[in-house]
């Protein structure tokens, strides 16, 4: 059995072990971690938000499962509330929205569009209304008629009012559903309108809307999102304190010895900190359910995929993390310590 390391025990944990089942998975399930790998996407991510217009489009980019819905979700919103906090609190400097796929044959920026609108004001789109001159007479035209202009001039009134800075779209692959071209014009277009900065997260397919045209490069960064590399023993070492972290805040009083297991962990989850969270949290479920929430070895099997799935997720992944290492590793010469030496005597002169 597995004894709590308190250096690691949240401050929520000793009330949230008196709760129902439901509400412990649920806590469990949004338990943030902090790990190395969050901690330097995170300090990137802050430094270019940072940066002057020239700036525009942020791409956090990593495999599925890293982690990355939870960082711009808690840790990146936390980070972004004090970075821009005011003193009334009546404006939040940043929004979340989730992607969504559609049925469509072209991209739809009017659910999109839609969906922010929503968000940012409570107002639902519909309620939206364009106005058209039709023989000389002004009139109000109803959501059939509605165009983006219409949307967007809402939009960028609600951005202004709010002081927004930072519009952040997950799942931002279905961006590539469609002509990816035609896409990141709309969205240059949406970002010099509206004034804001945008953050894409999504998997490895993104390096390719990252890296669309020449045009946008100079105005485009990108944040690798890396997984843990269980061959790496200093990786693997971050790793197991991560799957520490998870077991000293396990919902239940009787503990599995996950750290023991690390090895097999880390092969199940490939070194995700986010697949991770999805097996031992689908693991909880299954103790949770359990008579005298007792947990059975056999419940670690259960919490994994088949392992034909496995396999290929895994092949997907090693392919798409080579490219990301390949191009955002060392993002240039003086970010090495070489090269921070070589500039620092020149600048120091």
């Amino acid at each position: 059995m597995f004894t709590r390391n308190p250096e690691f025990v949240h401050s929520e944990l000793a009330g949230i072990l008196s709760a129902g089942a439901s509400k412990r998975e649920k806590w469990f399930d949004n338990l943030t971690i902090s790990h190395q790998n969050l901690t330097i996407a995170l300090q990137d991510l802050l430094e270019y938000v940072q940066r002057g217009e020239d700036t525009r489009f942020i791409f956090l980019i990593g495999m599925t499962g890293a982690g990355k819905t939870s960082l711009a979700k808690n840790a990146l919103a936390d980070a972004f509330t004090d970075l821009w906090k005011n003193d009334n609190g009546t404006k939040i400097p940043f929004m979340y929205v989730p992607v969504e796929t559609n049925n469509e044959h072209a991209f739809a920026w009017k659910n999109l569009y839609s969906a922010i609108l929503k968000q940012g004001t409570a107002v639902p789109a519909e309620s939206v209304r364009e106005a058209v001159y039709r023989d000389d007479i002004l009139r109000f035209s109803n959501n059939k008629r509605l165009t983006l202009g219409p949307l967007r001039e809402a939009i960028a009134e609600m951005v202004k009012r709010r002081g927004v800075k930072v519009i952040i779209f997950d799942e931002a692959y279905y961006f590539l559903r469609f002509d990816n071209l035609a896409v990141m014009d709309t969205v240059k277009s949406f970002a010099e309108q509206i004034d804001v900065k945008l953050i894409f997260i999504g998997s490895y397919e993104l390096q390719k809307l990252a890296a669309q045209y020449a045009i946008q490069i100079r105005r485009t960064e990108v944040v690798p999102f890396f997984r843990y590399d269980p061959k790496k023993k200093s990786e693997m070492r971050e790793f197991s304190a991560v799957i520490e972290k998870f077991a000293s805040n396990w919902p239940c009083e009787r503990i599995p010895d996950f750290p023991a297991a690390a090895v097999e962990l880390a092969t199940a989850s490939m070194g995700g900190v986010g697949q991770l969270s999805v097996v031992l949290t689908n693991f909880l479920g299954y103790q949770l359910r359990s008579k005298g929430e007792i947990w059975t070895p056999n419940m670690f099997g259960k919490a994994l995929k088949a392992e034909s799935l496995e396999e290929e997720m895994r092949e997907q992944i090693l392919n798409g993390e080579r490219e990301l290492r390949r191009k955002y590793a060392i993002k240039n010469h003086f970010s090495t310590n070489n090269g921070i030496e070589e500039i620092g005597e020149k600048l120091a002169n």
